[in-house]
């Protein structure tokens, strides 16, 4: 633990000890990979997967904007 090592040097402090208690953790990324099958035919064949990305990104952007414009639940329109 980070406490006997700081404590062992003499520095351990309420506040080294409320900065440690109190840290945010890290929240680990998450990857999402979809099918290319399920949206191609939405790109041409040339369009490259960086391409893919940010057009799927802003589609969802524009997407949900227009949801909260409208008031509506976003899941209310999606058949999963």
């Amino acid at each position: 633990m980070r406490f006997s090592g700081i404590s062992q040097n003499g520095e351990l402090t309420y506040e080294k000890i409320d900065k440690i208690i109190t840290r945010k953790l890290k929240q680990p990324s998450k990857t999402i990979k979809l099918s290319y099958k399920k949206i191609k035919d939405y790109f041409s064949v040339d369009t490259s997967p960086k391409e893919v990305e940010e057009v799927v990104v802003k589609a969802l952007k524009a997407w949900f904007e227009m949801c909260n414009a409208n008031n509506q639940n976003v899941e209310d329109d999606i058949e999963i």
